[in-house]
């Protein structure tokens, strides 16, 4: 596990390690916030605070807990992360043992003794994610996990939450860096101040997503959508161009990398005609993340009804792709009917 410092995290990490200190730490904690904001970040290096042998505070990097830690070597940690095992879901089995699953479970994690003597801990990293089975075996757990346990449920969309999850947790609200600070962090990551600050704004200071986004191509995606927008390329030409973005996907097949190509660049035009959408009511273009497009594309967005009705498409062809249809036929159906769309309101407006 690499650890990290968050950016952004300090008042209300050092406010959990002060409780713990006085002994008034809750045993389940419920992380939220928006994406990409550093939420996981935050949770494991809140948890190697209470581990680190001169905590509870600021790991110290340097006491054996801490180099055990950094090295992966650590007894008394238990992460789920489903993006690092490839999972959609996460499993019961990862909660409570099944006889078809393999490897330890959270049940099975803390029936067994203590490896370091101090806090154990427990990290489940976008929990919204766990199946209602799941999330119907860690009740009993959330509310008596034994003594010097902290488990940390972490999830951008709570609401998706069982309620008796939500209820047995003491909610921490984490919010997302400023700009600037966003931009710094991908400046240290090997981005180029023009993309890192241009990602920022997208992402409203969230560095995870912003760091996304620039790796996966997000610029190259987002300079096609709006030349398709504007008239000035082909919507089929266009869809064909999005797909051969170079850029970070992850693993997977070629038909799962073109799937998951294909579900980011529909969010990202979602994001876009949202912004256009706010424009139109008339917020200033300054105050919105993607207002900096072409004045020509700006122009229309009080046409009524254009950006209504290409929201409408862009989430059609989400479900499309959740669906498993073609990532190509999708694309090009979703992107032909924007730019008739935006085609059309344009000449209305002359």
């Amino acid at each position: 596990m690499t650890l990290e410092r968050p950016q952004g995290h300090d008042e209300v990490l050092t406010g959990l390690w002060a409780a713990a200190e006085a002994e008034r730490l809750p045993h389940a904690l419920l992380f939220t916030g928006g994406e990409g904001i550093g939420k996981f970040m935050a949770a494991q290096w809140f948890l190697a605070g209470l581990f680190c042998e001169a905590g509870p505070g600021e790991p110290c990097k340097t006491c054996g807990a801490c180099r055990r830690l950094w090295a992966g070597s650590f007894g008394d940690l238990f992460l789920v992360d489903p993006d690092a095992e490839g999972t959609e879901r996460i499993s019961v089995g990862r909660i409570a043992r099944r006889d078809r699953e393999e490897g330890v479970c959270l049940e099975e994690f803390f029936s067994l003794r203590p490896a370091e003597g101090g806090w154990r801990g427990v990290i489940l990293r976008d929990f919204e994610r766990a199946t209602r089975e799941a999330q119907n075996a860690i009740l009993k757990t959330l509310e008596e996990p034994g003594g010097s346990c902290c488990l940390v449920l972490v999830s951008a969309h709570p609401g998706r939450l069982l309620e008796t999850v939500r209820s047995r947790c003491v909610h921490i609200g984490l919010e997302a860096p400023d700009d600037e600070t966003c931009a710094k962090v991908l400046s240290e990551s090997g981005l180029d101040t023009e993309t890192a600050q241009q990602v920022s704004r997208w992402a409203a200071g969230a560095p995870g997503r912003a760091l996304r986004w620039a790796r996966r191509g997000a610029t190259a995606e987002r300079e096609v959508l709006l030349a398709i927008l504007g008239g000035e390329l082909d919507a089929l030409s266009g869809a064909g161009q999005m797909l051969a973005v170079e850029g970070e996907l992850g693993e997977g097949t070629p038909t799962a990398l073109a799937r998951r190509r294909a579900v980011g660049v529909v969010e990202l035009a979602v994001e876009v005609l949202r912004d256009l959408a706010r424009c139109g009511a008339g917020v200033p273009a300054s105050e919105v993340p993607h207002g900096d497009v072409p004045e020509g594309i700006l122009g229309l967005v009080r046409e009524s009804g254009v950006t209504r009705r290409g929201l409408e498409v862009l989430w059609r062809a989400r479900r499309e792709l959740d669906s498993n249809l073609a990532p190509e036929a999708v694309l090009d159906r979703a992107f032909s009917e924007l730019q008739d769309m935006f085609c059309g309101a344009r000449s209305r407006v002359r």
